[in-house]
């Protein structure tokens, strides 16, 4: 697989850097299941939304190294972009977080929080008893196929309040 592992979703066929596909999920969620049995330590399988294309502090657009425009909350590319980690993931771990940024000028951002705020992490947040991992004395058997949703909540001004992150498997 090409461009570094990764992939990216467009409007169009052809390549357009103003064209990635950004959804609009306030309000909404998006689920889908996943097979990490064979991402072991030291591989992270990832899912996660940026708002790319990345942008010089003149507005021009910023190409990168690969020329797809990326940009992350941690400078990966040469840029900063906000950056929201769905999943970030192994037989062993599971975090989801968000990177905020400042307010852009001219679409470029100066600074975004690299280690991100409202984590969920079944590590920090389960200590002692953490409910995933490979074995069946795990809620979430990681050596086999399990389901994620993620809910994006508004309150009444439609206005982004917090995200959950729900991980199941066979109905627990």
């Amino acid at each position: 697989m090409g461009f570094n592992g990764r992939v990216y979703l467009s409007n169009t066929q052809m390549f357009d850097k103003t064209q990635y596909f950004t959804p609009s999920l306030l309000g909404g969620s998006m689920e889908y299941d996943v097979d990490l049995s064979q991402a072991g330590c030291s591989c992270n399988a990832a899912l996660y939304f940026i708002g790319m294309p990345a942008k010089n502090q003149d507005g021009s657009y910023r190409a990168g190294e690969d020329g797809m425009y990326y940009c992350d909350a941690n400078f990966v590319g040469g840029a900063f972009c906000p950056e929201f980690d769905i999943m970030e993931a192994n037989i062993w771990a599971y975090r989801g977080v968000n990177h905020h940024c400042d307010e852009p000028n001219n679409g470029h951002y100066s600074w975004c929080d690299r280690p991100g705020t409202c984590a969920v992490d079944v590590i920090t947040d389960f200590p002692g008893n953490i409910p995933y991992g490979p074995g069946s004395q795990y809620t979430i058997n990681t050596e086999r196929e399990f389901h994620i949703k993620i809910d994006f909540t508004e309150n009444d001004l439609g206005e982004f309040i917090r995200y959950s992150i729900i991980l199941s498997q066979d109905g627990r």
